[in-house]
């Protein structure tokens, strides 16, 4: 059976490629301590950022607005402080949004709040996220965690396998699902790879033969 490339999916799905320039707007913050990390390196981020433009795309198709910014911000910062790689450290995004405010990241940004709720709660469950914030979880927090959950095509990572993350903690579903044969393709590419000493510059070249960037 053969399976359709990238540009086909992303054309049946109605998504333009992803803008460079996106990506160069929210380069990932990566401190050092977690600066050697296997898993959650600037790459990861990257790929992150790539599946949250996607996601959105697919939204905002159906008329529903996203806020990309307050995502992608949240997106750049979700692990900089993500130190324990084989264990579910649900605590990283607290880290990781106390960081960023104690640094006064977006103290000049209108969605400051919204950015280091997202940051924060990425790394929870949903149940959890509810009963602490008291409110329904936005259609924001869905796609950062989603995004994130679709970079599991990392061989060795946790519960990841180079099949792609376990299906049943997606939570758009359509959407998402509709993504993993791209995501796939880009995760493989990448990792199969000879270069990787430059992740951005590795995943335009790679997502723009894909049709992806």
């Amino acid at each position: 059976m053969e399976i359709d490339s990238a540009v086909e999916i992303m054309a049946k799905l109605g998504l333009r490629p992803v803008q460079v320039q996106a990506l160069l707007d929210y380069e990932p913050l990566i401190i050092q301590e977690n600066g050697k990390s296997m898993f959650h390196d600037v790459s990861h981020v990257y790929r992150v950022l790539i599946y949250a433009d996607l996601l959105s795309q697919m939204f905002e198709k159906e008329g529903i607005m996203v806020n990309k910014h307050a995502v992608f911000s949240a997106i750049m910062i979700h692990d900089c402080l993500r130190k324990n790689e084989y264990i579910n450290d649900v605590d990283h995004g607290r880290l990781a949004a106390e960081w960023a405010k104690s640094k006064g990241l977006f103290d000049n940004d209108p969605n400051k709040e919204l950015i280091l709720h997202l940051a924060f709660t990425h790394s929870l469950d949903d149940e959890v996220v509810r009963g602490l914030f008291y409110c329904d979880n936005t259609i924001e927090h869905d796609i950062v965690c989603d995004a994130d959950l679709l970079d599991r095509f990392r061989d060795g990572y946790n519960d990841s396998t180079l099949d792609g993350p376990d299906e049943s903690y997606i939570r758009i579903d359509n959407k998402t699902k509709a993504l993993l044969p791209v995501v796939k393709m880009l995760c493989h590419n990448y990792f199969e790879s000879e270069t990787q000493y430059d992740p951005l510059a590795d995943l335009v070249i790679i997502g723009s033969q894909l049709g992806i960037i």
